[in-house]
């Protein structure tokens, strides 16, 4: 890993904690709101002396919380920031937003046998709420987790939405959720998914990386992760990137 890349991931790293930071503040603003009004009532039923304290403590909380508020916003804009950083210094040459969307969401394919709508999954490698997942495993070495063939399926609210559309569309939805019928592999527990962009992003750009233009895959590393996919050889665009496990082809 370059001393560019240890920064932008070191810079990620800050923007995850800052989340982490901001959830922290909201959590207490709720309970210092909860401990005013507490305040309040009893500033009302107590004499002059307990009054005017309680109302003294109020307004150091108004100003505590205003203080937590800015102190979010200052988070805010440090990820914006250095998220634009790291976009801007890694670069995505070659990466379009259906590729990203691909690689992050994945994509549902639809196509009518025999007078039957059949569907299925590709892609996905962002362990977002839209899948639901069996018989998850996690590399301990390199953190990436994976799923066997047939683990992988839409979740019950996602097919629930994809279903009411097909009604509108051809009359029904689909009996059961789509799966994916490959097994797969999923950027580490607790990324974000501006993380994972970095990370195969920055796989994508490796000097050392490998791209072989008979069979269309790629490969390189980044943040540390070892990073497979596919690229077309003739536009030399990006077209998926997934994590490999330590020791494995995927």
């Amino acid at each position: 890993m370059s001393d560019l890349e240890r920064l932008c991931a070191a810079l990620e790293r800050t923007c995850a904690d800052g989340t982490a930071v901001i959830d922290d503040l909201r959590r207490l603003r709720v309970r210092m709101l909860n401990m005013s009004a507490e305040i309040a009532r009893l500033a009302s039923a107590g004499d002059g002396s307990g009054a005017h304290v309680a109302r003294t403590l109020q307004l150091e909380l108004a100003e505590a919380m205003r203080r937590g508020a800015d102190a979010a916003t200052s988070i805010r804009q440090m990820q914006r920031l250095g998220r634009e950083f790291i976009n801007r210094t890694v670069g995505g040459a070659g990466i379009t937003q259906n590729s990203a969307d691909h690689v992050l969401d994945g994509h549902l394919s639809l196509r009518m046998e025999d007078g039957e709508l059949r569907a299925w999954l590709s892609g996905g490698h962002f362990l977002g709420g839209r899948f639901h997942l069996q018989d998850l495993h996690v590399d301990a070495a390199s953190g990436v987790t994976a799923v066997g063939r047939g683990d992988l399926t839409l979740s019950a609210e996602a097919t629930a939405e994809l279903n009411e559309i097909l009604e509108i569309l051809v009359g029904h939805g689909l009996a059961e959720p789509p799966k994916k019928s490959a097994g797969s592999t999923f950027y580490p527990l607790g990324w974000a998914s501006e993380a994972c962009a970095a990370a195969y992003t920055a796989a994508w750009n490796d000097p050392d990386g490998t791209r072989d233009s008979d069979s269309g895959r790629w490969s390189g590393t980044g943040y540390g992760l070892r990073i497979e996919g596919f690229y077309n050889p003739e536009t030399g665009e990006f077209v998926s990137g997934w994590p490999v496990r330590a020791g494995r082809s995927r």
